[in-house]
């Protein structure tokens, strides 16, 4: 008797950890997600300074010399594997006209121009999954922007629609001098 009432109770806790799983991994991506978003904003942040440093030693933002000799704007995704960059660089909506450059040579540039070995943040989602965990550094003649793609809203990004979940783009532009 004993045994059946123990194994009839093993039986529904079973039933409930298959049934209840999706939920629990819903509440569990929603709280890692809400954990990500202020480092995703203090790293375009950080990425904005490493701008405003090579501007302020070199007398240009970085790849302003470059926008002005092909007369378009250009692109750095900056992802958290070179897999990841080529990925994303391939899609058409990401890429506003522009022209790409993979974070390692901009790396290299910014080292370059600033004296000192740079390494940009990368996201700091390592498992893959159906969002846009990169982090765009995008130059035309009048402004910069540096833009993460965030899960919950900040008070300025802007909601977009991507493989069928709403993220919010959070972008700061910064107008020519």
């Amino acid at each position: 008797m004993k045994v059946k009432i123990i194994l009839s109770i093993i039986g529904i806790i079973i039933i409930a950890g298959i049934t209840g799983w999706p939920y629990a991994y819903k509440y569990f991506d929603e709280q890692y997600q809400k954990a990500q978003d202020p480092i995703r904003i203090k790293h375009i942040n950080e990425i904005a300074n490493i701008a405003f440093a090579y501007d302020e030693k070199v007398g240009y933002p970085p790849l302003r010399d470059l926008v002005k000799q092909q007369k378009k704007p250009f692109m750095v995704l900056i992802g958290r594997s070179n897999e990841a960059e080529d990925a994303f660089a391939k899609i058409k909506a990401l890429s506003k006209n522009a022209l790409f450059i993979n974070s390692r040579e901009f790396e290299r540039i910014l080292s370059n121009g600033l004296k000192e070995k740079i390494v940009l943040p990368r996201d700091p989602q390592k498992v893959s999954t159906f969002a846009p965990n990169v982090y765009l550094y995008y130059i035309n003649e009048e402004q910069l922007c540096v833009a993460a793609h965030l899960y919950y809203e900040s008070e300025i990004s802007k909601p977009y629609v991507w493989s069928g979940g709403t993220f919010n783009s959070h972008a700061q532009c910064y107008s020519k001098k």
